[in-house]
């Protein structure tokens, strides 16, 4: 069964909000839930209630900015793929949202097909990370009946229990 992510667009521009939410088909990359928020104190409590997977984030905004709300994510462990907009070409910007672990960061205006590309990217990480974590379930429940089957199979007989004693 595919899993279904939510995705949070943070920004103080309204118009960018918008933009961002109405020019991808969501449904298309299992993105089935949108939240929107105009700063980042606002997005931090749609993460902490809502758990989103993936964040669009501008990292230049009035009151807590995206550089802010990275580092209070990270202190916090959340675990959330996060693309850095930013309409400025700020190198310091950009450098400390990405040691704050931003998946990629675009500037602004951002095409729709990069913008895309880069959701795709995300959203084919994150399938191949819950894959992975099914596979090693699957192995450890493999390895742990072979187990079980040698022990039944070797220690069953009282000839075998008295040598474990």
């Amino acid at each position: 069964m595919e899993r279904e992510y939510k995705m949070i667009v943070v920004d103080d521009e309204t118009a960018a909000r918008q933009y961002a939410l109405k020019q991808i088909e969501w449904e298309r990359l299992s993105i089935t839930a949108l939240f929107e928020a105009e700063n980042g104190i606002d997005a931090l409590e749609i993460i902490e209630s809502l758990k989103p997977d993936i964040m669009i984030l501008d990292i230049r905004m009035p009151g807590m900015d995206g550089v802010a709300l990275l580092e209070e994510l990270c202190r916090r462990k959340y675990d959330i793929s996060v693309i850095g907009l930013s309409g400025y070409s700020d190198f310091g910007f950009a450098q400390r949202a990405i040691e704050l672990g931003v998946t990629r960061y675009l500037t602004k205006p951002t095409k729709r097909r990069e913008l895309l590309g880069v959701l795709e990217e995300i959203e084919g990480k994150m399938s191949e990370k819950q894959k992975g974590g099914e596979e090693k379930k699957e192995v450890s429940n493999l390895m742990v009946q072979k187990a079980m089957d040698y022990i039944a199979l070797n220690y069953r007989s009282e000839e075998h229990t008295s040598e474990l004693q």
